[in-house]
């Protein structure tokens, strides 16, 4: 049997996200795969940082139209063709907000047993 290594549960989620590029100000729109109290697991197009950068990554509120900002550091990521998938490990995020989103995808998570 594998080792967990995490610190925390991991959910799945879906939640869409924008990052912009510093490089080229582009606004690249993407999405949350999963999240934790730790991290998040990203998929964005044409997006490769370097890894340890840190990246600004705006995410939607659930049930909500806002997005909000979160300072991250990208510590894994893997290129899926014209995507890119990685590992960011939230440095600064707004509590009350981060709770919210938690709570959301726990939520979703009990739903998937009831």
């Amino acid at each position: 049997m594998v080792e967990e290594k995490r610190k925390f549960k991991r959910f799945e989620v879906s939640l869409p996200v924008e990052v912009e590029e510093k490089e080229s100000n582009l606004l690249l729109k993407g999405e949350v795969k999963e999240l934790s109290r730790e991290g998040l697991k990203l998929n964005l197009p044409g997006f490769n940082p370097d890894i340890n950068s840190e990246i600004v990554v705006k995410i939607k509120r659930p049930n909500k139209k806002t997005f909000v900002p979160l300072l991250g550091e990208v510590v894994w990521k893997k290129s899926t063709g014209e995507r890119w998938e990685m590992g960011i490990k939230i440095k600064e995020m707004d509590k009350t907000v981060k709770m919210e989103i938690l709570e959301f995808a726990y939520e979703s998570w009990l739903k998937k047993f009831s």
